[in-house]
């Protein structure tokens, strides 16, 4: 008598991004290869919806680098904040006391934010298990630190040359920037997120915060996140207005229409309420960027969908004159911010 056997059916062979050996590529597969993403048109399933690199490098500071340059800048005081009762301590109290120790010093007169932000991250990165802290007290205090870091930022540019500092900055915003965007929906550090990306958006400029939050938006799996981030999308451009999202609008206000897709009732009323915010701004012509014919959107943005997109911009009535009640302070910041991030038709006049 033979021994049983069984026989495993062969798979075709998988490529990396999940396609057949031999089939085709998916345009997201294409665009992680690198590729430059297409205009958008019907011809082409690429949007203007899914560009938002922001371009910045990766930020060049060690964390030995980090450590000699925040020593040198406090001396004595650095004892205090780095040694077994500061930030390397268990108690969440002195962790959280060294924290508003360096919170203090950066928003002295002695300090330069600029330059010392980017050393700032890179410590408290490390000491924070990557902004992932647990405890929300320090938590909290993390990002009251880089908020006021920012500000002062934002007050140094009034008598110095900070644009110089702006590709270290935005390298050295970034992973803040994506802690206080996945926080947004925490009750207990919601004010301190938002008002972290506000003052980010004051140096940095709206354009490259806002590209930073899309990213966000995509991975986020929680409908309460994705509200959350959309509002405060909808935020930023009640407060800075449309022209600080530059040749983004477009980026900013498909997405809101891509969120208006969404299975959840009430991100389909944020996204809606942030494609109403740049319409009142803007008018018709926003409506050629996200419904014309022309602009391709997921298989998921049905006809239906763009026709409550319709509906809701036809209950809103323009504004004529648009006064924002928040600038970007830094000089030139809004044509540095996050280059490469642009949407299709570029920025209305």
């Amino acid at each position: 008598r033979r021994p049983t056997t069984t026989r495993a059916r062969k798979r075709p062979a998988l490529s990396r991004q999940g396609s057949t050996a031999s089939g085709p590529s998916s345009p997201s597969a294409a665009a992680k290869r690198g590729s430059a993403p297409a205009p958008a048109t019907a011809a082409n399933a690429s949007s203007a919806a899914n560009d938002i690199d922001t371009g910045e490098e990766s930020l060049a500071v060690t964390p030995e680098d980090a450590e000699a340059a925040l020593a040198a800048a406090l001396g004595d005081g650095w004892a205090a904040v780095s040694g077994a009762e500061g930030m390397e301590s268990k108690k969440w109290q002195e962790r959280k006391g060294a924290l508003e120790a360096l919170r203090s010093f950066v928003t002295g007169e002695a300090a330069s934010a600029a330059a010392l932000t980017p050393s700032l991250v890179v410590y408290v990165s490390g000491k924070t298990r990557g902004f992932k802290e647990s405890n929300f007290n320090v938590m909290r205090e993390v990002l009251a630190l880089f908020a006021a870091a920012f500000g002062k930022v934002a007050e140094e540019a009034e008598g110095a040359d900070v644009v110089s500092q702006l590709g270290g900055l935005r390298s050295a915003a970034a992973p803040v920037l994506k802690a206080a965007t996945d926080k947004l929906n925490d009750r207990k550090l919601a004010e301190n997120c938002r008002a972290l990306l506000s003052a980010a958006a004051e140096v940095l400029g709206l354009r490259f915060v806002a590209l930073k939050s899309l990213k966000s938006l995509k991975d986020a799996k929680a409908p309460l996140l994705r509200i959350a981030i959309l509002d405060f999308l909808r935020e930023g451009v009640e407060s800075f207005g449309v022209g600080a999202l530059g040749s983004s609008l477009a980026t900013v206000a498909q997405n809101g229409v891509i969120e208006a897709a969404h299975s959840n009732a009430k991100v389909r009323t944020a996204g809606l309420a942030l494609v109403g915010a740049a319409y009142v701004q803007v008018g018709s012509p926003l409506r050629t960027l996200i419904l014309a014919p022309t602009v391709a959107y997921p298989s998921a943005v049905s006809a239906s969908t763009r026709s409550s997109v319709e509906s809701h911009l036809g209950g809103l009535t323009p504004a004529p004159i648009f006064q924002p009640t928040k600038t970007v302070k830094v000089a030139e910041v809004g044509a540095a911010a996050g280059g490469g991030g642009g949407g299709a038709g570029g920025a209305i006049p």
